[in-house]
């Protein structure tokens, strides 16, 4: 049932979600469900797109993730209800808005969610493989390659996690998340990714640009500049304009700044050095792709390890984000 009702509010002028609540509840007594059934139906409604959107643009592994979607949610037998009106809102939608890696993040966030209504403490966050560690010790600047986990070593500097990205634009990957993990003086950063076109490039190419680009050799801004030139399609609709916003509260030892923007190449690496410029560090970042736009959240703390409470540097990341984008 709620499968069935839960986007009937896209019949009628408004927010969808919150004009369908309002249906399904006048709905729902007339088909003779029982009050506690209606409401339910009404959460279903309203939460149906909570745990894609907070899959895909949350910190699975901050505590604050699964609290945010727990209270929202109330009960487990909703939480199951959710999980499998996900799953059948996004297949019957088209391969493009449920893959493998999708289910996945969905499944953790109901994973941690169900066992914090339960009563148990969250599983911890999931630590770097042991090979991962054994990388560390390599030095770098290192990447390593497993289907589409990537892994990059190299000595911890600002800007590090632009220069990466960047040159994983250069060779046609989209990021769909990242993870960074100090380790002394040299950072562990972990990338999800997907190939913009076709299939995986080769590894030991990519590698080579890396190094390149921390050396200075490579001037990515000017590169990634022209070859996004050459892709870019040559007529197309109005876009909305870029929009940074920067969520409180989302988690317990970070700001999320959260950038909606259209897709386009290298439009991460654009971002990450705006952030980089204002003297933050990404712990880590989460991409999601809606049709020709984007939603990226970086999770950052000022130059003092801290979550960013300082006005002048919140308006200061707004403005180099934007300014980067334009």
């Amino acid at each position: 049932m709620g499968a069935l009702l839960h986007d009937l509010g896209k019949g009628y002028p408004g927010d969808h979600t919150e004009v369908g609540m309002r249906v399904v509840a006048d709905i729902a007594p007339r088909l003779g469900l029982p009050p506690a059934d209606v409401e339910v139906l009404v959460a279903m409604v309203q939460h149906h797109l909570l745990l894609p959107d907070v899959a895909t643009r949350r910190d699975l592994a901050d505590p604050a993730t699964a609290r945010a979607v727990a209270d929202a949610v109330g009960a487990f037998g909703v939480l199951e209800l959710l999980h499998a009106l996900a799953e059948a809102d996004a297949a019957a939608t088209g391969p493009a808005a449920w893959s493998p890696w999708k289910a996945e993040l969905i499944a953790e966030l109901v994973h941690r969610t169900a066992a914090l209504l339960g009563g148990a403490p969250p599983p911890p966050p999931a630590p770097l493989a042991a090979w991962q560690e054994q990388l560390v010790s390599q030095g770098g600047p290192l990447l390593v390659a497993r289907e589409d986990e990537v892994t990059v070593v190299a000595p911890d500097r600002h800007g590090l996690l632009a220069l990466v990205t960047g040159t994983l634009a250069l060779h046609r990957l989209d990021v769909r998340s990242a993870s960074v993990f100090l380790r002394g003086a040299t950072a562990v950063t972990v990338f999800r990714v997907a190939p913009r076109f076709g299939s995986l490039p080769d590894w030991s190419l990519v590698q080579v640009d890396l190094r390149r680009a921390i050396d200075g050799e490579l001037d990515l801004v000017s590169v990634l500049a022209n070859r996004e030139a050459a892709y870019a399609p040559r007529v197309g609709l109005p876009r909305d304009p870029p929009r940074v916003r920067i969520v409180d509260g989302a988690s317990e030892s970070a700001t999320v700044v959260e950038v909606h923007a259209a897709d386009a190449m290298g439009v991460l690496h654009r971002i990450t050095s705006a952030l980089a410029a204002t003297g933050l560090d990404v712990r880590t970042a989460h991409i999601s792709t809606l049709g020709t736009d984007v939603v990226d959240s970086f999770y950052v703390v000022g130059e003092d390890g801290l979550a960013l409470r300082d006005p002048a540097v919140r308006g200061r990341i707004e403005r180099e984000v934007l300014a980067a984008l334009a």
